[in-house]
C-alpha cells in the first residue's frame, strides 16, 4: 500500500526495506533512484547501482547488532529523511 503512494508523491521518493532484493527496491534502483536496504551487516544507501553510504548496524546501539528488525527499519527511515 505505501509503495503505491509513491506514484502520487510530487516529491522525491526513497524506498527502504530489509531485503535488498524486494521487488519495489529492485524496480526503484533500476530507474536510478535512491533506496536504502539492510544487507545483513550494513544499512546501505544507494542510487541505482552506486552505493553512496554504508552504515554498520553494530554502531547503531538500538538495533542490538542487527537483531531488532524494527529498529533497523527506524534507522533506515531516519537515514532516508536526512
Amino acid at each position: 500500500m505505501v509503495a503505491k503512494m509513491g506514484d502520487k508523491c510530487s516529491g522525491r521518493v526513497i524506498f527502504f526495506a530489509q531485503n535488498q532484493y524486494h521487488p519495489v527496491i529492485t524496480a526503484h534502483r533500476a530507474t536510478n533512484k535512491k533506496v536504502i536496504y539492510f544487507d545483513g551487516t550494513y544499512i546501505v544507501a544507494s542510487k541505482g547501482s552506486r552505493v553512496m553510504y554504508r552504515f554498520p548496524v553494530s554502531e547503531i546501539p538500538r538495533t542490538k547488532d542487527g537483531v531488532l528488525g524494527v529498529q533497523i527499519e527506524n534507522a533506515m527511515a531516519t537515514i532516508g529523511a536526512a
